[in-house]
């Protein structure tokens, strides 16, 4: 979609669900120039969210960073890191303490990092789990459990 084709999708819905806040995500929204789009969004009173992989970054004027750095590596830009509001990590078999350990690390202490189960299964509760005890065990700051929204409504 173009930028004004999203616009004018944007507005026709806005119409029937008043918003303010607009999230893009995705594959990885900082592979396009997201300028185009940005600026007659925040003309219009919102206010933009990117969650990214964090392995690219391009200046955009967006108000919040939301990096989820993904397996194998985790690796997340350098310019990045300072710009993120929040961290991510999907919990799943590629998520150890010591990966934990290397992607807190990786972002000031202040940015809360949010320890996400893959699916709703016990396991996968229990693993982020066992980790937010470890982490809270060693010291490591501002790590969290929260959930992925959109895995507990597709039950409904």
């Amino acid at each position: 979609m173009t930028p004004d084709s999203i616009l004018a999708v944007l507005d026709r819905l806005r119409r029937n669900w008043p918003a303010d806040w607009i999230c893009l995500t995705g594959g990885e929204p900082f592979v396009q120039d997201l300028a185009p789009l940005v600026g007659p969004l925040h003309a219009r009173g919102f206010r933009i969210q990117v969650e990214t992989n964090g392995t690219c970054f391009r200046d955009a004027g967006i108000d919040w960073v939301t990096v989820s750095p993904k397996p194998p590596g985790f690796e997340t830009a350098p310019e990045i890191r300072n710009l993120a509001r929040e961290v991510k990590l999907v919990v799943s078999k590629e998520i150890s303490f010591p990966v934990l350990r290397r992607v807190r690390s990786n972002f000031p202490p202040g940015i809360p990092l949010f320890l996400q189960p893959e699916s709703n299964r016990g396991s996968s509760r229990a693993r982020a789990l066992r980790l937010l005890r470890r982490a809270l065990k060693e010291g490591l700051p501002d790590v969290r459990v929260g959930v992925q929204l959109h895995k507990i409504y597709a039950l409904r």
